[in-house]
């Protein structure tokens, strides 16, 4: 505790000298152990009790003094895992995702130019320990989406489950 005390001290003296500031620091008396330093205003230094366990610390806005809240967490026990699969010509071509259970997937296709008559939409089905994804495209002048036999596209999938 002293040496805080000292520490702003000198902080202000230092401060004070150099002509920057003409006011006096108010010191906390005796910050506890593990403790958060704030100030409350201009002159005074509050200290702040540590949380519980797994708490987080929250601004709570100007003028109002920061406090301790639960975390916000993702669901318990969710797993995100990132998969790549090159498109085999077989619709569906299929990746393993190594989660026992899947909740959603979110596809990209790694293209770097217009798809042109190429695919153009993704679907997916989870096939036990497998995503069997389905690649769509058109024929050019029918809008119609039908199944690609594209083997060569680079897709990378972003799955959620446990």
């Amino acid at each position: 505790m002293k040496r805080y005390q000292a520490m702003f001290a000198l902080f202000g003296a230092v401060m004070l000298f150099a002509g920057l500031v003409g006011w006096t620091l108010h010191v906390p008396q005796g910050p506890s152990a593990n403790s958060v330093i704030y100030a409350e205003d201009s002159n005074y230094l509050k200290d702040l009790a540590p949380g519980t366990s797994g708490q987080c610390l929250k601004t709570n806005g100007t003028g109002s003094a920061p406090s301790w809240v639960d975390c916000v967490t993702g669901a318990a026990g969710l797993k995100v895992v990132g998969l790549s699969v090159t498109l085999d010509g077989t619709n569906p071509s299929s990746v393993a995702h190594g989660l026992t259970a899947v909740t959603a997937c979110s596809e990209m296709n790694l293209r770097s130019t217009a798809p042109g008559d190429e695919v153009t939409a993704f679907t997916y089905v989870v096939n036990g320990a497998n995503i069997d994804l389905y690649a769509w495209t058109t024929n050019g002048t029918d809008p119609t989406l039908i199944a690609s036999t594209d083997a060569n596209d680079v897709v990378k999938l972003i799955c959620v489950g446990t």
